[in-house]
């Protein structure tokens, strides 16, 4: 195949055909120059992260797709390289050096790796050795330049803290990283002692035609113009008109959350939406498919605005720090144990207002840092003294969250009692008090204290109620219940029945009931018990 091929291919979109054309000239002729328009060409491929509950299933999944030996799947095998433990790590790199012909393509992601090692103990050499056993079998010239570039000892000490390595463990790893890169570079020396190689002066016009047809368009320059400048309106608009033209479903899609904006999404058209989600949501949230939990995803205006991350990924967590798609997040909820503070943190997080779930709240409340967050959620609290003295916590939490209006602490191992400071003047500007993991059995208790102390103007929320599963939150001024359901796109986990029951304290009180979830007819009867005279039930998609 020839450059002309490639061309072609561009030409008809088959960027398919594109890279194996491209691939096959650079595994003739290294030229940096093809391997850049690779480099460019694989950033358009589509296809999802990869995406498993276990790092066994990843690995399953990453060996599975090396041996079927798709160009096109390149990306994404790249992408988990670094994310696993090194046993894990090891195995995959060992399978691309089994079955993986030479591909400039691990290029830039591998050397990347090595300027930020998620390990660095001497049990992890195993699979550094192989990274660069691998990195010297594809043989791209462009090493000799980017691992020259590499002071292993200045980056170590950089991380130090991140990688929690002592100063004798990270001046060992920079020793050893040293050597390794040395070893690779004379290799590669000993390859191109007579140069770097270059394709005959002919080719340049049509490698510059390469380029132009690789030029970002419309699309790629409106993202990145809303991720750069996410709350203005102006770019959404526009790109908007021009998906209706150019991406069907990624159009329609913004079209649809337009209406939802407007309050003019029937249900009907929010089964759509949410289907649009399923089939294509991984492929818009580009490579923070790796961390986000995928059933988790809430769009705003057509970008991501709410999603739980696994923060125990701590290499995910760690390559994805500072990535531009966080731009748009609203809402980050903490499905590991770990405190993710440096991605949370970061500039590119422009729109970050939220954080929950955290289960290290121990530590959280005792770093130095304020945090700007109006929405809060403390998951646990892990060994606090809160029984010894709960004004500590109170004082604690006014000072890492002073931006705080919506507040949920855990109700797991508390009373309502342990937390008597909230009904006090440094936080009665709380819109919102929200408990989590109250047993069921302690409902009514929590709900007859908050309903009697609790704020005039603040909701009250309670989430995981046990076995129950609901988000559920009371608007004591418009006399509002609200039910909404932890599961999956609206599929039920439980009964509101159960819920209604374990509501007695609100008997007789409610304006309104306002159900996320379809009812069968004996939940509707159960839940009309809390209706005031007048009061509706009204079931919102």
């Amino acid at each position: 195949m020839t450059l002309d091929a490639a061309r072609q291919a561009l030409e008809r979109n088959d960027v398919g055909a594109a890279v194996a054309a491209l691939l096959e000239l650079w595994r003739q002729v290294k030229d940096p120059r093809v391997a850049e328009v690779l480099d460019t060409l694989s950033a358009r491929i589509t296809r999802p992260a990869l995406h498993a509950p276990t790092q066994k299933k990843l690995n399953e999944q990453f060996v599975a797709l090396a041996k079927a030996g798709d160009p096109l799947d390149q990306p994404r095998l790249a992408a988990v390289i670094g994310t696993t433990r090194s046993p894990q790590m090891v195995e995959q790199i060992e399978c691309l050096l089994e079955c993986w012909p030479p591909d400039p393509r691990f290029t830039l992601p591998l050397v990347e790796l090595l300027k930020r090692p998620p390990f660095t103990s001497g049990t992890t050499q195993s699979a550094w050795r192989r990274l660069f056993k691998l990195m010297q079998g594809h043989a791209d010239p462009r090493l000799l330049e980017l691992l020259s570039a590499l002071d292993f000892t200045q980056l170590l000490r950089q991380h130090r803290t991140e990688l929690q390595g002592g100063v004798e463990e990270n001046q060992f790893a920079a020793e050893f990283f040293t050597e390794r890169t040395a070893a690779t570079l004379k290799a590669l020396e000993k390859t191109y002692r007579a140069g770097t190689p270059s394709l005959p002066a002919e080719h340049e016009p049509m490698l510059a035609r390469l380029h132009e047809l690789l030029r970002p368009g419309t699309e790629a320059e409106l993202v990145a113009e809303i991720l750069e400048h996410p709350h203005e309106p102006g770019a959404k608009e526009v790109l908007a008109d021009h998906l209706l033209e150019n991406d069907e479903a990624r159009g329609r899609f913004m079209v649809l959350q337009h209406a939802r904006a407007r309050g003019a999404l029937s249900p009907e058209l929010a089964r759509e939406e949410r289907d649009l989600i399923v089939a294509h949501g991984v492929r818009w949230i580009g490579e923070l498919a790796a961390l986000v939990a995928h059933d988790t995803m809430q769009f705003v205006d057509g970008f991501l605005a709410w999603c739980a991350i696994d923060s125990d990924r701590v290499g995910v967590v760690e390559k994805l720090t500072g990535h531009v798609g966080w731009s748009t997040v609203r809402h980050v909820f903490l499905e590991g144990t770990a405190f993710p503070h440096a991605l949370l943190v970061h500039p590119a997080m422009k729109s970050l207002t939220g954080v929950s779930g955290i289960r290290e709240g121990r530590q959280v409340l005792q770093r130095s840092d304020a945090y700007p967050w109006s929405r809060v959620g403390i998951a646990s609290m892990g060994a606090f003294a809160h029984r010894d003295d709960p004004d500590l916590l109170a004082t604690r939490l006014r000072r890492v969250f002073p931006q705080v209006t919506s507040l949920t602490l855990p109700g797991y191992n508390f009373t309502v009692d342990s937390y008597h400071w909230l009904w006090t003047p440094p936080f009665a500007h709380l819109a919102c008090i929200g408990f989590s993991s109250i047993t069921p059995s302690a409902l009514p208790r929590w709900l007859e204290v908050l309903l009697a102390r609790a704020p005039a103007g603040a909701a009250i929320e309670f989430s995981e109620l046990d076995h129950l599963g609901y988000l559920v939150r009371i608007d004591k001024t418009r006399r509002v219940l609200d039910l909404r359901s932890r599961s999956v796109w609206g599929r039920r986990t439980a009964r509101y029945a159960d819920l209604a029951l374990l509501a007695a304290p609100l008997t007789g009180t409610l304006a309104t009931i306002r159900v996320h979830d379809r009812l069968a007819k004996s939940e509707r009867m159960a839940l009309a018990a809390l209706l005031a005279p007048g009061g509706s039930i009204t079931t919102v998609d």
